[in-house]
C-alpha cells in the first residue's frame, strides 16, 4: 500500500522519485520546456521535454534548472517539480506528499535556501 510521503533526488540529469512501498515512481530527466516570450509558461517537462531537445521553434527553449547539484533556476525548476507530482499524485489537487529532499554533501546555507524555496513554490 502506497503511504503518503516520498523522496526526491533532483539530480543534475535525472530527478527520481521515491515512494515508501512502491519505490521508485518516477525517473526522468530533468529539464523543462518553456515558452521563450515570458518563461513562465511550462510546455513540458522530463522525457516530453527532452524530445524537443534540438527541435523546437523559437517560441519554445529547454532548460536543465539543475547543474552540477545546484540550483540554477528556482522557478523553472519548481515548476518541474510541480509537474513530476502531479504526474505521480491520484489527482491534480489531491493532497500532497510529504517530501525528503536528497542535498548534496557539505551544501552551503544559501544553496540550501534554493532547495526549501523550490519546494515551497511548489506547493510541497
Amino acid at each position: 500500500m502506497a503511504t503518503n510521503f516520498i523522496a526526491m533526488d533532483l539530480g543534475s540529469s535525472n530527478t527520481g522519485i521515491y515512494q515508501a512501498g512502491q519505490s521508485v515512481v518516477l525517473y526522468e530527466p530533468s529539464l523543462v520546456a518553456l515558452a521563450s516570450d515570458n518563461h513562465s509558461t511550462v510546455k513540458e517537462v522530463g522525457t516530453a521535454a527532452k524530445k524537443l531537445v534540438g527541435r523546437t521553434t523559437d517560441s519554445t527553449v529547454v532548460v536543465a534548472p539543475v547543474f552540477e547539484s545546484e540550483i540554477t533556476d528556482e522557478k523553472s525548476c519548481a515548476a518541474m517539480v510541480e509537474c513530476f507530482l502531479n504526474k505521480i499524485t491520484v489527482k491534480k489537487f489531491s493532497a500532497r506528499p510529504s517530501v525528503v529532499l536528497s542535498v548534496p554533501c557539505g551544501v552551503e546555507a544559501e544553496s540550501l535556501k534554493s532547495y526549501e524555496n523550490v519546494l515551497r513554490a511548489a506547493n510541497v
